[in-house]
């Protein structure tokens, strides 16, 4: 992937004589064999493979790769200091072995040095999906610096960073675009695939999973695309995978996805068991962000389990969700909230909740939280109109506004408005979102006689775990 600049290669190569000499009419008084007819063409074709292969090694020189995740190219960064491509193929690697920590930092370092280029800047927008002023802080310093100069494709991925939070059809335009320009940038496939996971269209979201490859890719990555495809129905493969030696040099990231299959396998004591492995060795190599997100997955094993140590998990990882991760935090708080309130503990509950609603600044995150107080009795600090009244119309959140008031409705003592409310949901349609297992779960308390559920993959909202766990009649 590394290139240096050079210039393109000289076109002298010997012009092709205007007559072929087998061709040509021999001297009478020499004999002559005429060449084979076929020689022409095949020495025609060699001569068009060279040229385009030398074309495109006289492209891929004077534009050298910067990172194969978007398919930048140094052309891409309007860049303003000379180190600013080093820096960033720096950037991805350490992203590809899984310190993103690290790859934060060098990040962090080119936005800064140099105060031209909006690729950092965008790049910083996209890593801090999380946590919302700070995505919106980064992209605006990316919009900024976009100049009439800057290329097309720079422009495109500026402009993914400001509506990725979006999570709509105006973020789907931009990916495809960026994917008519470079079709090679196998971030976007993989975009795709979460694209359909928000819509719970989990066949597609598999098949786009499938068509990233695993070979391009670093084990930082690898890890997540395999969680996911396991969650999705591949888990045989994602096994064949790890014993084939796919993540053999990555023993921290291997026991996370071992802990993924264990999980969807139903499995969860095995799963809670790797997650702490897996959590031990990140700590020892410093990477804590990937030690958070498995320390989760073992505390929601745990929940669904209905393990004892449910809410000392919980309250182990909210330090580790830090000040940034503010999803994490919030729905690391509506846990504590639930087991407290589990635990007969009202107020503690209710303080919980207050604190996860004083960070959650998605829409979707603020109705989880509100349809866990609702579902466990909690005081909630919001009124339910005014979370309902604030969803939009996007297919994402169908039916979860009439949702919510059915659900106040059963706390306000009103079955039949209730019951109502929820066929209006469903017919909305409630049940192709992620809060289809509320649905579930509200049915089943107005009699209705419904399948047991389970939540796989484990994310986004989480709390609806705590659904499926009452459906079957474990409430951790």
């Amino acid at each position: 992937e590394l290139q240096v600049d050079a210039a393109a290669p000289s076109a002298t190569a010997p012009a092709a004589p205007a007559v072929d000499a087998g061709m040509a009419a021999a001297p009478a008084s020499v004999p002559s064999r005429a060449r084979p007819r076929w020689r022409r063409p095949r020495l025609l074709a060699g001569a068009l493979i060279v040229m385009l292969l030398g074309l495109g090694l006289a492209m891929s020189l004077h534009d050298p790769s910067i990172g194969a995740e978007y398919d930048l190219r140094a052309g891409d960064l309007d860049a303003g200091r000379g180190d600013t491509a080093g820096l960033l193929r720096l950037a991805f690697a350490a992203e590809r072995a899984a310190d993103t920590g690290r790859a934060r930092e060098l990040l962090l370092q080119v936005a800064e040095l140099d105060t031209r280029s909006p690729v950092a800047p965008a790049l910083l927008a996209m890593q801090s999906y999380g946590n919302p002023p700070e995505l919106e802080r980064w992209a605006a310093l990316a919009k900024s610096r976009v100049r009439d100069e800057t290329p097309a494709y720079t422009r495109l991925l500026v402009e993914l960073a400001r509506h990725l939070r979006d999570n709509g059809d105006r973020a789907r335009q931009l990916q495809d675009a960026m994917l008519d320009l470079r079709p090679n940038a196998w971030r976007l496939h993989h975009a795709l695939a979460h694209h359909h996971l928000a819509r719970r269209a989990f066949g597609k979201a598999l098949t786009a999973y499938r068509n990233v490859p695993l070979d391009e890719l670093g084990p930082g990555v690898v890890v997540y695309v395999l969680g996911d495809r396991a969650s999705l129905g591949d888990a045989d493969a994602v096994e064949a995978e790890l014993d084939a030696g796919r993540l053999r040099g990555a023993p921290m990231l291997e026991t996370y996805v071992r802990a993924r299959l264990a999980y969807t396998r139903g499995r969860y004591a095995d799963a809670i068991a790797a997650a702490d492995r897996s959590v031990a060795l990140a700590d020892a190599a410093r990477a804590y962000d990937n030690a958070t997100k498995m320390a989760e997955l073992g505390a929601l094993s745990a929940y669904v389990s209905g393990s004892a140590d449910t809410g000392e998990r919980f309250a182990h990882l909210l330090p580790r969700c830090g000040e940034l991760q503010r999803i994490c935090r919030a729905r690391t708080l509506g846990f504590l909230a639930v087991v407290a309130m589990r635990a007969g503990e009202r107020e503690l509950a209710a303080r919980y909740l207050a604190d996860a609603f004083g960070i959650a600044t998605h829409d979707w995150e603020q109705a989880a939280l509100q349809m866990a107080a609702l579902q466990f009795g909690i005081a909630s600090p919001r009124t339910t109109e005014d979370i309902a009244g604030k969803l939009g119309s996007q297919s994402d959140y169908a039916g979860n506004a009439e949702l919510l008031r059915a659900w106040q409705a059963l706390a306000d003592g009103d079955r039949d408005t209730a019951a109502r409310r929820l066929e209006r949901a469903r017919v909305e349609g409630v049940m192709d979102t992620y809060f289809a297992e509320y649905a579930l779960l509200l049915g089943a308390r107005l009699g209705e006689r419904v399948a047991p559920c389970r939540v796989d993959p484990p994310f986004p909202n989480s709390l609806r775990i705590t659904a499926c766990a009452e459906v079957a009649g474990n409430r951790g």
